[in-house]
Protein backbone atom coordinates (compact mmCIF):
# COMPACT_ATOMS: atom_id res chain seq x y z
CA UNK A 1 0.00 0.00 0.00
CA UNK A 2 1.39 3.47 -0.72
CA UNK A 3 2.62 6.07 1.79
CA UNK A 4 1.82 8.82 1.82
CA UNK A 5 4.69 11.64 0.46
CA UNK A 6 5.39 12.74 3.72
CA UNK A 7 5.69 9.41 5.49
CA UNK A 8 8.15 8.11 2.92
CA UNK A 9 10.24 11.19 2.70
CA UNK A 10 10.28 11.15 6.72
CA UNK A 11 11.76 7.65 6.17
CA UNK A 12 13.87 7.89 3.04
CA UNK A 13 15.61 10.56 3.50
CA UNK A 14 18.34 9.98 6.54
CA UNK A 15 19.44 6.87 4.18
CA UNK A 16 20.47 9.07 1.48
CA UNK A 17 21.53 12.44 2.19
CA UNK A 18 24.69 12.00 0.22
CA UNK A 19 22.10 12.17 -2.82
CA UNK A 20 22.17 16.18 -4.63
CA UNK A 21 18.37 16.18 -4.73
CA UNK A 22 16.69 17.87 -1.69
CA UNK A 23 13.67 17.02 -0.31
CA UNK A 24 11.73 20.24 -1.66
CA UNK A 25 13.07 19.23 -5.31
CA UNK A 26 11.48 15.59 -4.60
CA UNK A 27 8.56 16.42 -4.15
CA UNK A 28 8.52 18.68 -7.00
CA UNK A 29 9.52 16.47 -9.29
CA UNK A 30 7.19 13.21 -7.97
CA UNK A 31 4.30 15.21 -6.75
CA UNK A 32 2.74 15.51 -10.06
CA UNK A 33 2.83 12.14 -10.91
CA UNK A 34 1.12 10.73 -7.43
CA UNK A 35 3.86 8.30 -6.74
CA UNK A 36 4.52 7.79 -3.10
CA UNK A 37 5.91 4.00 -2.93
CA UNK A 38 9.56 3.88 -1.28
CA UNK A 39 10.82 2.05 -4.45
CA UNK A 40 9.39 4.53 -6.83
CA UNK A 41 11.39 7.51 -5.17
CA UNK A 42 14.46 5.62 -4.78
CA UNK A 43 13.94 4.68 -7.97
CA UNK A 44 14.10 8.53 -8.80
CA UNK A 45 16.98 9.30 -6.59
CA UNK A 46 19.25 6.56 -8.75
CA UNK A 47 18.76 7.79 -12.21
CA UNK A 48 19.50 11.57 -10.90
CA UNK A 49 22.83 10.00 -9.27
CA UNK A 50 23.95 7.61 -12.04
CA UNK A 51 21.77 8.67 -15.12
CA UNK A 52 24.12 6.80 -17.48
CA UNK A 53 23.47 3.31 -15.65
CA UNK A 54 19.67 3.60 -16.76
CA UNK A 55 17.62 2.68 -19.68
CA UNK A 56 15.86 5.08 -21.74
CA UNK A 57 12.56 4.08 -20.06
CA UNK A 58 13.80 4.81 -16.66
CA UNK A 59 15.40 8.10 -17.72
CA UNK A 60 12.23 9.45 -18.73
CA UNK A 61 11.36 9.45 -14.59
CA UNK A 62 13.27 11.97 -14.40
CA UNK A 63 10.39 15.04 -14.61
CA UNK A 64 11.21 17.51 -16.36
CA UNK A 65 13.30 19.98 -14.46
CA UNK A 66 12.20 21.12 -11.43
CA UNK A 67 11.10 25.11 -12.22
CA UNK A 68 8.76 26.99 -11.85
CA UNK A 69 7.76 30.83 -12.11
CA UNK A 70 10.10 33.43 -10.92
CA UNK A 71 8.02 35.97 -9.83
CA UNK A 72 10.29 39.07 -10.36
CA UNK A 73 10.56 38.10 -14.25
CA UNK A 74 6.90 38.83 -14.36
CA UNK A 75 5.42 42.32 -15.01
CA UNK A 76 2.65 43.73 -12.98
CA UNK A 77 0.00 43.44 -15.33
CA UNK A 78 0.52 39.94 -14.92
CA UNK A 79 -0.27 37.82 -11.29
CA UNK A 80 1.73 34.50 -10.76
CA UNK A 81 0.25 32.75 -7.73
CA UNK A 82 1.59 31.56 -4.61
CA UNK A 83 2.75 28.20 -6.13
CA UNK A 84 4.66 30.06 -8.80
CA UNK A 85 2.87 27.63 -11.45
CA UNK A 86 -0.22 29.54 -12.47
CA UNK A 87 -0.01 32.99 -14.35
CA UNK A 88 -2.87 35.47 -15.11
CA UNK A 89 -2.77 38.48 -16.85
CA UNK A 90 -4.84 40.81 -14.99
CA UNK A 91 -4.17 44.11 -16.69
CA UNK A 92 -7.33 45.32 -19.25
CA UNK A 93 -5.01 46.66 -21.13
CA UNK A 94 -3.51 44.77 -24.47
CA UNK A 95 -0.06 44.47 -24.30
CA UNK A 96 2.76 41.74 -24.18
CA UNK A 97 4.15 40.17 -21.12
CA UNK A 98 6.56 37.20 -20.26
CA UNK A 99 7.48 35.59 -17.66
CA UNK A 100 10.28 32.91 -17.02
CA UNK A 101 11.05 29.98 -14.93
CA UNK A 102 13.54 29.80 -12.18
CA UNK A 103 16.05 28.11 -13.89
CA UNK A 104 17.50 28.05 -17.50
CA UNK A 105 19.04 25.64 -18.78
CA UNK A 106 22.39 24.40 -21.45
CA UNK A 107 22.94 20.91 -21.67
CA UNK A 108 20.40 17.74 -21.47
CA UNK A 109 16.46 17.34 -22.11
CA UNK A 110 13.96 19.12 -20.47
CA UNK A 111 9.87 18.43 -20.89
CA UNK A 112 7.69 20.65 -19.12
CA UNK A 113 3.29 21.37 -20.47
CA UNK A 114 1.51 24.57 -20.28
CA UNK A 115 -2.15 23.89 -19.23
CA UNK A 116 -4.51 26.53 -20.75
CA UNK A 117 -6.81 27.63 -18.53
CA UNK A 118 -7.89 30.54 -20.24
CA UNK A 119 -6.85 32.03 -24.04
CA UNK A 120 -9.47 34.97 -25.31
CA UNK A 121 -6.70 36.96 -27.16
CA UNK A 122 -5.42 33.86 -29.19
CA UNK A 123 -2.10 35.21 -28.65
CA UNK A 124 -0.67 33.21 -25.55
CA UNK A 125 3.26 32.45 -26.79
CA UNK A 126 4.77 29.12 -25.25
CA UNK A 127 8.37 28.71 -26.10
CA UNK A 128 12.15 29.86 -24.49
CA UNK A 129 14.66 33.07 -24.24
CA UNK A 130 17.65 33.57 -22.96
CA UNK A 131 18.07 35.97 -19.79
CA UNK A 132 18.58 39.10 -21.86
CA UNK A 133 15.10 38.92 -23.13
CA UNK A 134 12.93 41.99 -22.55
CA UNK A 135 9.92 40.79 -19.96
CA UNK A 136 8.24 44.09 -22.09
CA UNK A 137 7.78 42.03 -24.85
CA UNK A 138 6.85 38.71 -26.70
CA UNK A 139 9.07 35.72 -26.95
CA UNK A 140 10.60 35.38 -30.18
CA UNK A 141 11.13 39.08 -30.44
CA UNK A 142 14.56 40.26 -29.73
CA UNK A 143 15.69 37.00 -28.47
CA UNK A 144 13.85 33.72 -27.91
CA UNK A 145 11.78 31.16 -29.82
CA UNK A 146 7.71 30.56 -29.60
CA UNK A 147 4.69 29.28 -30.92
CA UNK A 148 1.52 30.90 -30.23
CA UNK A 149 -1.95 30.16 -30.16
CA UNK A 150 -3.12 31.21 -33.50
CA UNK A 151 -0.23 29.12 -34.93
CA UNK A 152 2.68 31.28 -35.49
CA UNK A 153 6.03 30.79 -34.77
CA UNK A 154 7.98 33.68 -33.51
CA UNK A 155 12.15 33.29 -33.02
CA UNK A 156 15.42 33.88 -35.31
CA UNK A 157 15.03 30.15 -36.55
CA UNK A 158 11.71 29.53 -37.96
CA UNK A 159 12.77 25.96 -39.10
CA UNK A 160 10.98 22.92 -38.23
CA UNK A 161 7.25 21.63 -38.82
CA UNK A 162 3.23 23.71 -39.00
CA UNK A 163 2.48 23.03 -36.00
CA UNK A 164 -1.05 24.61 -36.22
CA UNK A 165 -3.52 26.16 -33.67
CA UNK A 166 -4.59 25.84 -29.85
CA UNK A 167 -7.43 26.81 -27.59
CA UNK A 168 -8.28 26.79 -24.26
CA UNK A 169 -8.45 23.93 -22.57
CA UNK A 170 -5.68 22.15 -24.79
CA UNK A 171 -2.10 21.14 -22.80
CA UNK A 172 0.67 22.11 -24.64
CA UNK A 173 4.15 20.22 -24.03
CA UNK A 174 7.52 21.73 -24.67
CA UNK A 175 10.80 19.64 -25.12
CA UNK A 176 13.70 21.38 -25.24
CA UNK A 177 16.90 19.35 -26.54
CA UNK A 178 20.09 21.37 -25.43
CA UNK A 179 22.52 19.15 -27.56
CA UNK A 180 20.46 19.03 -30.89
CA UNK A 181 19.47 23.25 -30.16
CA UNK A 182 15.74 21.61 -30.99
CA UNK A 183 12.35 22.81 -29.61
CA UNK A 184 9.67 20.27 -29.92
CA UNK A 185 5.52 20.73 -29.41
CA UNK A 186 2.82 18.14 -28.19
CA UNK A 187 -0.47 18.69 -28.01
CA UNK A 188 -2.53 17.05 -25.56
CA UNK A 189 -0.07 14.33 -25.27
CA UNK A 190 0.29 14.66 -29.38
CA UNK A 191 3.85 15.02 -30.58
CA UNK A 192 2.92 18.02 -33.54
CA UNK A 193 7.12 17.94 -34.33
CA UNK A 194 10.26 20.32 -34.36
CA UNK A 195 9.28 23.81 -34.05
CA UNK A 196 12.76 24.79 -33.83
CA UNK A 197 16.22 23.52 -34.60
CA UNK A 198 19.65 25.08 -34.98
CA UNK A 199 18.78 27.01 -31.63
CA UNK A 200 22.36 28.70 -31.05
CA UNK A 201 23.78 27.18 -27.75
CA UNK A 202 23.31 29.26 -24.92
CA UNK A 203 21.39 29.61 -21.44
CA UNK A 204 17.46 28.94 -22.43
CA UNK A 205 14.54 30.04 -20.01
CA UNK A 206 11.25 28.31 -20.27
CA UNK A 207 9.05 31.33 -20.88
CA UNK A 208 5.48 32.06 -21.51
CA UNK A 209 3.94 35.61 -22.90
CA UNK A 210 0.28 36.60 -22.12
CA UNK A 211 -1.60 39.71 -23.83
CA UNK A 212 -5.22 39.87 -22.90
CA UNK A 213 -6.88 40.42 -19.27
CA UNK A 214 -7.93 36.77 -18.13
CA UNK A 215 -5.17 35.35 -20.38
CA UNK A 216 -4.18 32.39 -17.78
CA UNK A 217 -1.72 29.50 -17.77
CA UNK A 218 -0.79 26.57 -15.52
CA UNK A 219 2.83 25.00 -15.39
CA UNK A 220 2.99 20.95 -15.36
CA UNK A 221 5.84 18.75 -14.81
CA UNK A 222 5.03 15.23 -16.39
CA UNK A 223 7.09 11.97 -17.49
CA UNK A 224 9.47 12.74 -20.81
CA UNK A 225 7.83 11.55 -23.88
CA UNK A 226 9.14 8.02 -24.94
CA UNK A 227 8.36 9.30 -28.79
Amino acid sequence: KDLTLKAVLHDLLPNIRSCNLTAKQLVEEIEPLNIYTQKQLLDVYKVRLFPDQYPAKMQRMRLGSGFKWKPNTAQTDIKVAPNRKNVKQISGTNKWNSVYASKGFTKGKHYWEIVINNGPSNWIMIGVAPKVHLHTNYVGSGGGWSWSQYGSKYGGNQQGSALGKWVSGDIIGVLLDCAKGSLTYYKNKKKLGIGFNSIPKQELFPAITLYTKSDEITLRHAPMPSY
